[in-house]
């Protein structure tokens, strides 16, 4: 599954109230998928191209310093773990949202699990 099926399908599920659908996508022991349900009957209006971000060392220090020891000896950046999917969407009341949903495949089983941005 690409990163474009896997936010495809979390929103399709979350379109169609489909909980135990989305409920695929949560990481195991997430107890957050109940705060997801007011996203039900949401229209997707767009999804955009999956891209990766690279996270710059010190501007990741800048702005949570307590993390400098962690990073002491690595300079430059990284790329996120996470994917990250632009979507604009109508939600049931009406309200347009326009964010990017970052879902994940870092795990043993090669399974996408969202990871934020909703």
């Amino acid at each position: 599954m690409t990163p474009e099926q896997a936010a495809r399908a979390i929103f399709e599920a979350c379109e169609s109230e489909d909980w135990q659908n989305l409920a695929a996508f949560w990481p195991p022991g997430d107890s957050s998928l109940n705060d997801y349900k007011n996203y039900g009957g949401l229209q997707i209006v767009s999804l955009g191209k999956p891209f990766k971000a690279r996270i710059s060392i010190a501007k990741l220090i800048a702005m949570q310093p307590n993390l400098r020891n962690q990073f002491k000896s690595t300079t430059g950046d990284f790329e996120a773990s996470s994917v990250f999917v632009p979507y604009e969407m109508r939600l049931k009341n009406g309200t347009i949202r326009k964010w990017q949903l970052s879902i994940r495949c870092d795990n043993p089983e090669h399974r996408w699990y969202y990871d934020g941005g909703m």
